[in-house]
């Protein structure tokens, strides 16, 4: 049942509206129209402020720092395919294309830096900037100790060049030595025991240097494989060397030729080393490379941050 105070009101009310005069009527009905109107256009005008903010926001802030973030994103990209066909190549040409990117990567890094601080909606992400910073700093370094590695490399393969051809020198030296010696004894009527130990010393040296140009194209195949594992195995044969080169000292008895011996065995024990130092400097290039790859991810992570 209605509220009698209520319908009491509502009676009152709507005996003043039949009491109003026509006019009165309408100008009541003008009036609300106006006011509904002017409510309205508040609102409109309202939504467009929110609008017109947001579209500010998307065209000064938004857009440009996705679009920084992306090139920094991608010219990193590129720095990668550059210093990794430089280690695998040794072309400087793509170690300066790396360069060139990573300068590029400095320069959209420093126009985000000043995007975030002049941005209220992206101050927060100062630290963001400063950690990228950071890690592009990380990565150029490990650009400049990549090419002093690879540098290394190369001149430890010329180093081994070299000291295989002081063995290999020495080694004919001595065979031809041996040669001529068993040429002289057949022409002077040697016994067949003398004989014989020269062409046993002939046989020896021929093995010795078959065997190290079988050690060296190992090398090779290691240095174009890239493989670590193929220069653990050739290390085992370096021992036999030294078994076959001592063998074959105890029969030597000319000083020159002794001293042939000794020098292709130290040829041959510097080329050991040599040739452990280029595996370490593969495995120092393959973790260099595994540093830039997680430095890359991390930039690339926080860079999708920097935008929201």
């Amino acid at each position: 049942r209605p509220d009698p105070t209520i319908s009491q009101y509502h009676e009152e009310e709507g005996a003043m509206f039949q009491n109003m005069k026509l006019g009165q009527k309408i100008a009541a009905g003008f009036s609300s129209l106006i006011i509904i109107a002017l409510l309205l256009g508040g609102l409109a005008v309202i939504s467009m402020k929110s609008v017109q903010s947001g579209t500010d926001k998307l065209a000064t802030e938004l857009i440009p720092c996705s679009t920084l973030t992306n090139n920094v994103k991608s010219n990193l990209m590129m720095a990668m395919y550059g210093i990794r066909g430089y280690v695998y190549t040794e072309d400087p040409q793509y170690l300066n294309e790396s360069k060139e990117y990573i300068s590029a990567v400095k320069s959209n890094v420093v126009d985000a830096k000043s995007l975030v601080e002049t941005k209220k909606n992206l101050k927060g992400h100062s630290s963001s900037i400063a950690e990228i910073e950071k890690l592009i700093a990380d990565y150029d370094n490990l650009l400049i100790e990549s090419e002093k590695v690879v540098n290394q490399g190369k001149e430890n393969l010329t180093n081994l060049a070299g000291l295989g051809e002081v063995f290999n020198q020495e080694m004919h030296n001595y065979l031809t030595n041996m040669s001529e010696e068993f040429d002289k004894e057949v022409n002077t009527g040697a016994g067949k025991t003398k004989l014989k130990e020269r062409m046993q010393k002939i046989a020896a040296a021929n093995s010795i240097i078959e065997s190290v140009k079988d050690m060296r194209m190992t090398v090779w195949k290691a240095k174009a494989q890239r493989s670590t594992e193929l220069i653990n195995e050739n290390t085992t044969v370096f021992d036999d060397f030294k078994v076959k080169l001592a063998s074959l000292r105890s029969i030597t008895r000319q000083e020159r030729n002794i001293k042939q011996i000794e020098t292709c065995q130290k040829a041959l024990d510097d080329y050991l080393v040599g040739m452990l130092a280029l595996r370490d400097s593969w495995a120092a290039l393959d973790a260099n490379t595994a540093k830039r790859r997680e430095i890359q991810t991390t930039v690339s992570t926080t860079s999708e941050t920097l935008c929201t």
